[in-house]
């Protein structure tokens, strides 16, 4: 027991700096703060649950066991989010490919409008406010191709 006690403390320090430390090199990347941030909770949520599943099996629970429970809650929890999960990754997406800017002139999803502002994560389901009028088309639809 006092082994996964250490095991994650050591673990959650880890974390953290890891977190911080990629986190730190994409910004010095140039990469911007927000996605720098987004992957830099990624990267510590990975650590973690790394070191969770290293502390129950020294407590003796095996891996396979919580592996399967996690690929199943996954499972369970990703159908029903299928499509903000989708506007999630399209908003990513925007970030890093930038196919568009602040004054573009763009149509999605039938939707002709100016580009007010940059896409940011903050807003998974839709684009709101990106363009000109009260329509906010879904950000997926703004990656797609002859929607």
């Amino acid at each position: 027991m006092l082994v996964a006690v250490v095991i994650l403390l050591i673990g959650l320090w880890l974390a953290r700096r890891i977190s911080r430390a990629l986190s730190g090199v994409l910004e010095r990347a140039k990469v911007e703060a927000m996605l720098a941030a987004f992957f830099g909770n990624v990267a510590y949520a990975v650590v973690l649950a790394l070191v969770l599943v290293t502390a129950l099996d020294a407590i003796g629970v095996p891996p396979t066991s919580l592996f399967a429970v996690v690929g199943a809650a996954g499972l369970a929890v990703g159908l029903p989010l299928k499509d903000s999960l989708a506007n999630i990754s399209a908003g990513v997406r925007l970030i890093v490919l930038r196919p568009f800017h602040t004054g573009d002139t763009v149509q999605i999803a039938g939707v002709t409008g100016v580009v007010e502002r940059d896409v940011h994560l903050q807003l998974p389901d839709k684009v709101a406010g990106l363009i000109g009028r009260d329509a906010a088309p879904p950000k997926d639809k703004a990656l797609s191709h002859g929607d």
